[in-house]
């Protein structure tokens, strides 16, 4: 059985007010690889400079979640969930499901097609998840060598076809590419430290609240 779909439409209402937060999340993300790249690179060795693609999109991956609890964390209405080791989704108002990926020039998330994997891009029903809630993708996409982000965007897929996408990037005009000084590599590595820091704390304090 099919999941009830969001219309792109309603998709649109419900996450305007969210836009440039998706956009900083992956500006972020991206921009505290590139600080942690430059930063090992000022070190003796430099054994970490060379990392295949894979490493760079789950080392992205990890970050966003980071950034994306730091930006949801106070919002009641948006939750954070993780269904198994590595299923992590924001849940928005109860409607849409929301997980982070890099996608590929056809808005597809890249993926090992698992099992699981497929049913989310079906929108099937799976056990452990209420019926209602949409499965959509919150991605973006970069030049060829992963050194800048070209646009970030909130896709949905349904049995194998693109139902609707919203391209952030458009939508609020902003500049995507990233450049930083090596200076400032270390205080935004820190920086992150500091807000991971404080999200465990709160966690400890409040539990998952």
């Amino acid at each position: 059985m099919k999941r009830d779909l969001i219309t792109e439409l309603e998709a649109r209402e419900l996450f305007n007010p969210h836009y440039e937060q998706f956009v900083e999340i992956f500006q972020n993300s991206f921009a505290t690889y590139n600080s942690m790249q430059n930063y090992l690179n000022t070190k003796k060795g430099e054994i970490f400079h060379d990392l295949k693609t894979v490493t760079k999109s789950t080392l992205i991956w990890n970050y966003s979640l980071s950034w994306a609890k730091h930006f949801f964390n106070e919002n009641e209405d948006i939750k954070f969930i993780q269904h198994a080791k590595n299923s992590h989704w924001f849940c928005f108002y109860d409607l849409v499901y929301v997980r982070f990926k890099k996608l590929d020039n056809s808005l597809k998330p890249s993926n090992v097609k698992t099992k699981r994997i497929i049913q989310l891009y079906q929108q099937s029903q799976i056990p452990g998840f209420p019926y209602k809630p949409t499965f959509i993708e919150a991605g973006y996409t970069t030049n060829k060598t992963m050194t800048e982000i070209n646009n970030v965007y909130l896709v949905c897929w349904s049995q194998g076809i693109k139902k609707w996408y919203i391209d952030l990037t458009h939508e609020i005009d902003h500049q995507l590419v990233l450049f930083e000084s090596p200076e400032d590599a270390k205080k935004n590595v820190q920086g992150l430290i500091r807000i991971r820091q404080e999200f465990i704390k709160h966690k400890k304090q409040y539990g998952n609240n």
